[in-house]
């Protein structure tokens, strides 16, 4: 069983059989759809900003300014490590390997 991130189609259909977006074929291309968030959607969707905006004041509370300054900055190393531990990982014919650190 894999840990992969929903497909963009598969996320689409089910904010669709929630209610929470509209598809209908686009009038210009029969073969794209023109997506459009129901009220249920806009509802959703401020309720997740909310959510998010609280979880982001938690999680630096104790943080002074200038670590909240560097967060993006820290953030993107830690993004590039993970990527080129995946990559060394798929080199090495998808086996998880172990680096050990001093």
């Amino acid at each position: 069983m894999g840990c992969e991130p929903p497909t963009v189609t598969l996320m689409a259909r089910k904010l669709e059989a929630s209610g929470h977006i509209r598809r209908t074929p686009a009038a210009s291309d029969k073969r794209a759809s023109v997506v459009e968030l129901t009220e249920s959607g806009r509802i959703l969707t401020d309720r997740v900003k909310e959510m998010w905006c609280a979880l982001a004041e938690e999680t630096v509370t104790a943080l002074r300014e200038d670590n909240i300054a560097d967060l993006p900055h820290l953030l993107h190393i830690l993004t590039e490590n993970v990527d080129r531990r995946r990559a060394r990982r798929l080199e090495q014919g998808g086996q998880m390997v172990r680096v050990r650190t001093a």
